[in-house]
């Protein structure tokens, strides 16, 4: 079985179910999880799954740049970067996380392709190689 530990992106502010829209992809991912694991065709797969508003409660002063800052020390420990696309191309704390995951070659998959075992990366830094 492989453990694959996937940190979900997306844009937070100025989003009134940022929540919700994250955890419908925690939802999403899991479904793709049991699916996956009852298929005889593929690898059995065990996925950890970082929402990152699940940690607010670290960040004491209630800055954006403090929620950023523990952000990243959770990304930087992921396999790789889902992006639950609710238009994190206008967010400037997800274009950060996707600039962080290319600086340090941490693959970054849009939900709807890993979703549709469309994601394949071969990442040799770590040996980590995700087929689906």
């Amino acid at each position: 079985m492989k453990k694959i530990k996937i940190y979900l992106s997306g844009a937070i502010t100025g989003r009134k179910n940022y929540k919700q829209e994250f955890y419908e992809a925690k939802e999403k991912l899991i479904k793709f999880q049991e699916d996956n694991n009852k298929r005889k065709d593929k690898e059995k797969i065990d996925l950890d799954i970082i929402i990152p508003c699940d940690y607010d409660h670290l960040n004491k002063s209630g800055k954006w740049e403090e929620y950023l800052k523990n952000d990243i020390k959770l990304l930087v420990d992921c396999d790789c970067l889902i992006d639950i696309e609710n238009e994190s191309y206008n967010s400037k704390g997800a274009m950060l996380e996707k600039m962080i995951c290319m600086a340090l070659g941490i693959p970054i998959i849009s939900l709807s392709a890993f979703l549709d075992y469309k994601a394949v990366y071969n990442y040799s830094t770590t040996n980590l190689e995700i087929k689906l």
